[in-house]
């Protein structure tokens, strides 16, 4: 046997011992992993999401609803600007950040004032607390790094099922998850700043392939919020419109009283929404007339919102507000009671039904009479005719 055939007999030999080998020990499948395993992945996914945005511009906005009390948030990070708008039933609110500046401004009741907020300490505290709102690497690893640990810890359980589900048009997985910080100890409860005392039920739903999460929803029996939905409604990353700061300031002290009368206004509504429900429309006329703004009568269901918004246009005497009402009955009501009481032929014209409108023509030409009680307000969603 010559020199090529013994390297060919012993590469023979190489290849058939491998393949035996091989044969014996076939290459094992990658272990699958549960669902409450996947889950808890696509979970830390989603809070690690923003990590690779944080230095760039981004545009991000979501809706919360919190025990009904409905809320919009927008972050917008563009080069060295940053902008945080926040709305609700009663008003907007805008903080810019401009370098070492900061800049509050306020839209209540068709007003909008601006101040710098530097040396002011409510405004301070406010627009620190909004910034903290932008996402930030430091804040990211440590929140994932305790997510983990109470993964580990068994303090999140996650469901053994996913559902495929739309928000907004767009797919994702939803997951669910149960939170029990009993099993921590005290001191570890402590550390991560949560209380000890505390179970509630949650759901995520995110894209699996970005790790964006679309709609949050916790349910907490014991917290100060039974319920909260988070939906996002936009986010762009790596883009941004651009931020425009306002270019006249305002006296502080005007800023400072209508950012006053609207948190007052903000903190009656949101009790307003911790009533029952019997005296949850009732809650809202109320404040809606106290402050004559008919936009607060939206939390309504039809019949009791064009009730709200009739009491408030009977107090101010605004027919302008008639037309909003989607009841044409109760517009009528409120074209009669106005126009009447302001002894207005014109206004009695816009009435459609004949005899109503008949009845309103023919008081206007008598004396006039106290047609309007502000104590006598229907504020039940009954009809008053």
């Amino acid at each position: 046997m010559d020199h090529k055939e013994v390297v060919v007999f012993i590469g023979a030999i190489i290849i058939l011992a491998g393949l035996i080998y091989y044969l014996g020990n076939p290459p094992q499948p990658e272990p699958e992993i549960s669902v409450e395993e996947y889950s808890a992945s696509l979970y830390l996914k989603a809070i690690e999401r923003p990590m690779n945005y944080t230095d760039s511009d981004y545009h991000y906005s979501y809706e919360e609803l919190v025990d009904g009390y409905r809320t919009t948030t927008t972050l917008t990070k563009k080069g060295d600007l940053k902008l945080v708008s926040g709305t609700s039933p009663v008003a907007k609110r805008e903080v810019y950040f401009i370098g070492n500046e900061t800049i509050f401004c306020v839209e209540f009741k068709g007003e909008r004032k601006c101040s710098n907020a530097y040396n002011v300490s409510i405004l301070e505290e406010y627009s620190g607390y909004v910034e903290g709102l932008f996402f930030n690497k430091e804040n990211i690893n440590k929140t994932l790094n305790d997510r983990k640990h109470m993964i580990n810890k068994s303090v999140y359980k996650f469901s053994n099922e996913t559902q495929t589900k739309i928000v907004n048009g767009h797919n994702c997985t939803l997951i669910n998850y149960t939170v029990d910080y009993s099993v921590l100890t005290i001191i570890e409860a402590r550390n991560l700043g949560v209380n000890s005392a505390v179970y509630f039920y949650a759901s995520y739903c995110i894209d699996p392939e970005t790790g964006e999460t679309y709609e949050k929803y916790f349910n907490m029996p014991l917290g100060r919020a039974e319920e909260i939905t988070f939906t996002l409604l936009d986010s762009r990353w790596g883009d941004a419109p651009e931020i425009v700061p306002p270019d006249k300031m305002d006296d502080i002290n005007d800023t400072l009283d209508i950012f006053a009368e609207e948190v007052v206004l903000d903190s009656e509504l949101m009790t307003c929404y911790q009533k029952p429900e019997n005296e949850f429309s009732i809650c809202i006329n109320e404040l809606a007339v106290d402050y004559s703004m008919p936009s607060l009568c939206t939390a309504l269901d039809s019949e009791k919102h064009d009730t709200c918004v009739m009491n408030v246009a009977m107090f101010r005497g605004d027919e302008t507000l008639c037309p909003t009402l989607k009841s044409e009955e109760k517009r009528d009501d409120c074209y009669f009671e106005i126009g009447a009481r302001k002894q207005s032929p014109s206004i009695c014209e816009n009435i459609v039904d004949e005899k109503k409108k008949t009845d309103c023509l023919q008081l206007c030409v008598k004396e006039p009479e106290i047609l309007y009680n502000e104590t006598e307000m229907n504020v039940t969603g009954n009809a008053t005719g």
